[in-house]
């Protein structure tokens, strides 16, 4: 179950430094003011070009509010998280502890299964504030896969919508990192991409594309005979009856097939499907 505002944050001892330094989370936030923030795993692009460096950055501003402590956990090994840390310049600011085995990321609810793209595992982006050990807010970073899914639902059934494939800053350099440009392309796409935001931002809500969308579909299927006595001249057929809205007017398709074609478009429907499981396909749709 996932943890929730007024929950207190479960007793689970995490790694600090190594394996051998251990710290249990409930008792390091008891009597204090927390910001605890989780993510999938250290050195991971989104995480350590902006996630991890936003809180050292803003560490001033964010103890000057009161906050006793910034805490951040991922689920690597002790070592691993450490040396992230240190590389940004966390020491004396974020306090770095390692979930490695994911058992306090379980315990509130907030584990992610990246297996195909990061081997297994991890825990969801999320930040919470903590007082005197309970949580006073959560925000739960959506997840990728079913947000994805949830828009080309939306596609199907209403349409494409021009505004709902703004990507923010942090997607587009997630997205460049991961396709593997090399860094002085990284920064012109960066550059051109801050330089044109706004133009391409007012282009998207001017676009109105109106593609055909489902709305219902209707089969029967069909056996004609020449012969009773001739079984061979058995021809089957399947016919559909597709209900789409085009241009914002129902719209009625008849189609016909028979059942080797049928069988051929159904197995190549699914190999792409299983083709979509696969981890390029995966991390692709992770960037979108």
């Amino acid at each position: 179950m996932v943890i929730e505002v007024g929950d207190k944050i479960p007793s689970c001892k995490l790694d600090q430094g190594n394996p051998g330094n251990k710290v249990d989370i409930a008792e390091l936030i008891a009597s204090k003011k927390a910001i605890i923030f989780g993510v999938p795993g250290a050195f991971t692009p989104g995480c350590h070009r902006t996630h991890l460096p936003g809180y050292i950055a803003d560490y001033e501003k964010i103890i000057g509010k009161g906050v006793d402590m910034i805490i951040c956990i991922s689920v690597n090994d002790a070592f691993v998280v450490d040396a992230w840390g240190k590389s940004v310049g966390a020491e004396n600011k974020v306090v770095m502890l390692a979930d490695p085995a994911a058992e306090f990321t379980k315990a509130i609810g907030l584990e992610l299964d990246a297996t195909p793209i990061l081997g297994n595992v991890r825990s969801k982006r999320y930040s919470m504030i903590v007082s005197d050990g309970a949580v006073t807010y959560l925000n739960v970073e959506p997840d990728v896969f079913e947000e994805f899914c949830q828009i080309a639902c939306t596609t199907i059934q209403n349409g494409l919508n021009s505004k709902v494939y703004q990507l923010n800053e942090i997607d587009f350099q997630d997205s460049i990192l991961t396709i593997g440009f090399n860094e002085d392309a990284k920064d012109s796409l960066l550059k051109a991409y801050k330089q044109t935001l706004d133009e391409v931002r007012r282009s998207l809500s001017n676009v109105s594309l109106s593609l055909p969308h489902y709305r219902n579909l209707e089969w029967r299927f069909d056996v004609q005979v020449a012969s009773r006595a001739l079984r061979q001249q058995v021809e089957p057929r399947m016919i559909f009856k597709l209900n789409i809205m085009e241009n914002d007017a129902p719209v009625c398709k008849l189609l016909q097939t028979d059942p080797n074609n049928l069988s051929h478009m159904v197995s190549k429907l699914e190999a792409a499907l299983a083709e979509m499981k696969t981890n390029h396909c995966r991390r692709i749709l992770r960037n979108i």
